[in-house]
Protein backbone atom coordinates (compact mmCIF):
# COMPACT_ATOMS: atom_id res chain seq x y z
CA UNK A 1 0.00 0.00 0.00
CA UNK A 2 2.56 2.69 0.98
CA UNK A 3 4.49 1.68 -2.95
CA UNK A 4 1.02 2.18 -4.04
CA UNK A 5 0.87 5.45 -2.12
CA UNK A 6 4.76 6.88 -2.78
CA UNK A 7 3.98 6.42 -6.59
CA UNK A 8 0.89 7.99 -6.88
CA UNK A 9 2.77 11.27 -4.83
CA UNK A 10 5.54 10.79 -7.37
CA UNK A 11 3.52 10.91 -10.16
CA UNK A 12 1.77 13.63 -8.45
CA UNK A 13 4.75 16.04 -8.11
CA UNK A 14 6.08 15.25 -11.46
CA UNK A 15 2.84 16.25 -13.05
CA UNK A 16 2.42 19.71 -11.41
CA UNK A 17 6.35 20.38 -12.06
CA UNK A 18 5.06 20.03 -15.85
CA UNK A 19 2.48 22.17 -15.56
CA UNK A 20 3.99 24.57 -13.56
CA UNK A 21 7.05 24.60 -15.28
CA UNK A 22 6.93 23.47 -18.32
CA UNK A 23 9.72 25.32 -20.18
CA UNK A 24 12.24 25.05 -17.57
CA UNK A 25 15.29 22.95 -17.29
CA UNK A 26 14.33 19.35 -17.67
CA UNK A 27 11.66 20.20 -20.62
CA UNK A 28 12.98 18.31 -24.13
CA UNK A 29 12.14 18.46 -27.70
CA UNK A 30 10.35 15.47 -28.95
CA UNK A 31 10.60 13.20 -31.72
CA UNK A 32 6.98 13.36 -31.88
CA UNK A 33 5.31 15.26 -35.30
CA UNK A 34 2.22 16.01 -37.34
CA UNK A 35 3.30 13.61 -39.14
CA UNK A 36 3.64 10.72 -36.69
CA UNK A 37 2.11 7.54 -37.55
CA UNK A 38 3.79 4.58 -35.39
CA UNK A 39 0.85 4.02 -33.18
CA UNK A 40 0.57 0.63 -31.02
CA UNK A 41 4.30 1.57 -29.73
CA UNK A 42 5.16 -0.19 -26.30
CA UNK A 43 5.42 2.59 -23.69
CA UNK A 44 9.16 1.83 -23.16
CA UNK A 45 9.33 2.28 -27.08
CA UNK A 46 7.90 5.86 -26.82
CA UNK A 47 10.36 6.83 -23.54
CA UNK A 48 13.46 5.52 -25.82
CA UNK A 49 12.30 6.72 -29.25
CA UNK A 50 9.63 9.27 -28.96
CA UNK A 51 10.07 11.38 -25.32
CA UNK A 52 13.78 12.58 -25.30
CA UNK A 53 16.22 11.33 -22.68
CA UNK A 54 16.30 13.37 -19.35
CA UNK A 55 12.93 14.94 -20.28
CA UNK A 56 10.95 14.94 -16.74
CA UNK A 57 8.00 12.62 -17.32
CA UNK A 58 5.23 11.72 -15.12
CA UNK A 59 2.30 8.93 -15.18
CA UNK A 60 -0.93 8.51 -13.98
CA UNK A 61 -4.15 6.50 -14.74
CA UNK A 62 -7.32 8.35 -15.28
CA UNK A 63 -9.25 5.76 -12.63
CA UNK A 64 -6.82 7.16 -10.22
CA UNK A 65 -7.08 10.53 -11.78
CA UNK A 66 -10.71 11.40 -12.15
CA UNK A 67 -9.81 15.06 -12.38
CA UNK A 68 -7.13 14.50 -15.61
CA UNK A 69 -9.47 16.32 -18.71
CA UNK A 70 -8.51 14.31 -21.88
CA UNK A 71 -10.90 14.86 -24.61
CA UNK A 72 -10.06 11.21 -26.21
CA UNK A 73 -9.63 9.59 -22.99
CA UNK A 74 -13.24 11.40 -21.75
CA UNK A 75 -14.70 9.57 -24.99
CA UNK A 76 -13.40 6.18 -24.53
CA UNK A 77 -14.43 5.96 -20.95
CA UNK A 78 -18.03 7.25 -21.90
CA UNK A 79 -18.52 4.04 -24.22
CA UNK A 80 -16.96 1.74 -22.06
CA UNK A 81 -15.77 2.92 -18.22
CA UNK A 82 -13.80 -0.55 -17.53
CA UNK A 83 -10.88 0.58 -19.81
CA UNK A 84 -9.92 2.75 -17.24
CA UNK A 85 -8.20 -0.04 -15.96
CA UNK A 86 -6.10 -0.95 -19.02
CA UNK A 87 -5.05 3.11 -19.89
CA UNK A 88 -2.03 5.21 -18.47
CA UNK A 89 -1.01 8.33 -19.51
CA UNK A 90 2.70 9.24 -19.55
CA UNK A 91 3.16 12.94 -19.15
CA UNK A 92 6.43 14.26 -20.87
CA UNK A 93 7.52 18.07 -20.22
CA UNK A 94 8.52 18.89 -23.50
CA UNK A 95 7.33 21.85 -25.41
CA UNK A 96 4.64 22.23 -25.92
CA UNK A 97 3.25 19.55 -22.76
CA UNK A 98 2.80 16.04 -23.96
CA UNK A 99 0.11 13.16 -22.69
CA UNK A 100 0.92 10.13 -24.18
CA UNK A 101 -2.20 7.87 -23.79
CA UNK A 102 -1.31 3.97 -23.73
CA UNK A 103 -4.20 1.51 -23.58
CA UNK A 104 -2.66 -1.91 -22.93
CA UNK A 105 0.42 -0.47 -23.13
CA UNK A 106 0.17 0.76 -26.37
CA UNK A 107 0.47 4.15 -27.75
CA UNK A 108 -2.90 5.21 -29.22
CA UNK A 109 -3.01 8.81 -28.67
CA UNK A 110 -1.01 12.04 -28.11
CA UNK A 111 -2.50 15.38 -26.72
CA UNK A 112 -0.07 18.48 -26.81
CA UNK A 113 -1.20 21.06 -24.62
CA UNK A 114 -0.16 24.54 -25.71
CA UNK A 115 -2.02 26.60 -22.91
CA UNK A 116 -1.83 30.03 -23.66
CA UNK A 117 -1.02 31.28 -26.81
CA UNK A 118 -0.82 33.65 -29.70
CA UNK A 119 -2.17 34.01 -31.90
CA UNK A 120 1.23 33.71 -34.46
CA UNK A 121 2.01 30.45 -32.78
CA UNK A 122 -1.27 28.91 -33.20
CA UNK A 123 -1.49 30.07 -36.80
CA UNK A 124 2.11 27.67 -36.65
CA UNK A 125 0.66 25.02 -35.09
CA UNK A 126 -1.94 25.01 -37.29
CA UNK A 127 -0.36 25.34 -40.23
CA UNK A 128 2.26 22.29 -39.74
CA UNK A 129 -1.37 20.06 -38.71
CA UNK A 130 -2.89 21.34 -42.17
CA UNK A 131 0.43 20.69 -44.48
CA UNK A 132 0.48 17.54 -43.01
CA UNK A 133 -3.47 16.51 -43.46
CA UNK A 134 -4.74 19.34 -45.90
CA UNK A 135 -7.83 21.13 -45.44
CA UNK A 136 -9.87 20.54 -42.26
CA UNK A 137 -13.24 20.49 -41.54
CA UNK A 138 -13.67 23.37 -38.56
CA UNK A 139 -16.51 23.42 -36.51
CA UNK A 140 -17.57 26.18 -33.93
CA UNK A 141 -18.95 26.21 -30.65
CA UNK A 142 -19.57 28.77 -28.26
CA UNK A 143 -15.72 30.35 -27.45
CA UNK A 144 -14.23 27.00 -28.90
CA UNK A 145 -13.34 26.39 -32.82
CA UNK A 146 -12.36 22.77 -33.71
CA UNK A 147 -10.21 21.87 -37.18
CA UNK A 148 -10.69 18.16 -37.42
CA UNK A 149 -8.13 16.45 -39.88
CA UNK A 150 -7.94 13.09 -40.95
CA UNK A 151 -4.85 11.29 -42.53
CA UNK A 152 -4.26 7.47 -43.20
CA UNK A 153 -3.40 6.02 -39.73
CA UNK A 154 -3.96 9.49 -38.07
CA UNK A 155 -6.78 12.02 -36.83
CA UNK A 156 -6.38 15.33 -35.49
CA UNK A 157 -8.14 17.53 -33.66
CA UNK A 158 -7.16 20.89 -33.20
CA UNK A 159 -9.03 23.47 -30.29
CA UNK A 160 -8.84 27.09 -29.82
CA UNK A 161 -10.67 28.34 -27.09
CA UNK A 162 -11.21 31.57 -25.50
CA UNK A 163 -10.42 31.81 -22.13
CA UNK A 164 -10.84 35.11 -20.12
CA UNK A 165 -8.76 37.61 -22.43
CA UNK A 166 -6.06 35.11 -23.83
CA UNK A 167 -6.55 32.14 -26.27
CA UNK A 168 -5.68 28.64 -25.16
CA UNK A 169 -4.79 25.57 -27.55
CA UNK A 170 -5.14 21.59 -27.41
CA UNK A 171 -3.63 19.20 -29.78
CA UNK A 172 -5.45 15.39 -29.95
CA UNK A 173 -3.35 13.13 -32.45
CA UNK A 174 -4.69 9.25 -32.49
CA UNK A 175 -4.98 6.27 -34.11
CA UNK A 176 -7.82 6.33 -36.51
CA UNK A 177 -8.32 2.90 -35.72
CA UNK A 178 -8.54 3.31 -31.93
CA UNK A 179 -12.45 3.31 -31.94
CA UNK A 180 -12.94 0.12 -34.45
CA UNK A 181 -10.24 -1.65 -32.29
CA UNK A 182 -12.63 -0.82 -29.21
CA UNK A 183 -15.86 -1.84 -31.08
CA UNK A 184 -14.57 -4.42 -32.37
CA UNK A 185 -13.63 -6.33 -28.94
Amino acid sequence: MKYIARKKVAALLAFMAIIACPGAGSAGTSGFSPSFSSWGMTKDAVLGRIIAPGTAVGELSPRANPCYDNKIVNYLLSINSGLADSMTIVQAASLPVRDYLFLRNRLMAVMERHGAISTAAFAETLGSVTKVYGKPHIQHEGSTTSYSFSGDKTTVLVQISKVGDHYECTVHYYARSLFRLLLTE
